[in-house]
């Protein structure tokens, strides 16, 4: 398994933070949308699981979210 991660430009020049759980070879691709009051990497054991089972895992932290920043804030690191 192999876990990368990054950043986009979101609209208003917010950052984005994003990662992916990737297997050597992929037979499809899981999106996950975390909810309300959480982050991506609260979905890690979910993302390896699905590895395990040949998926690719992409994940974003909406923003103001996880590693993602809200506007006007210089960051919301959450952890849980």
């Amino acid at each position: 398994m192999n876990h990368v991660d990054g950043r986009f430009p979101g609209t208003g020049g917010v950052e984005i933070h994003w990662q992916a759980w990737l297997p050597a070879e992929a037979r499809a691709v899981v999106v996950i949308a975390h909810g309300a009051g959480e982050h991506s990497r609260r979905y890690e054991h979910v993302a390896r699981r699905l590895v395990d089972a040949g998926y690719a895992v992409y994940a974003l932290d909406h923003r103001g979210h996880g590693l993602s920043k809200a506007a006007g804030r210089s960051s919301t690191a959450w952890t849980g």
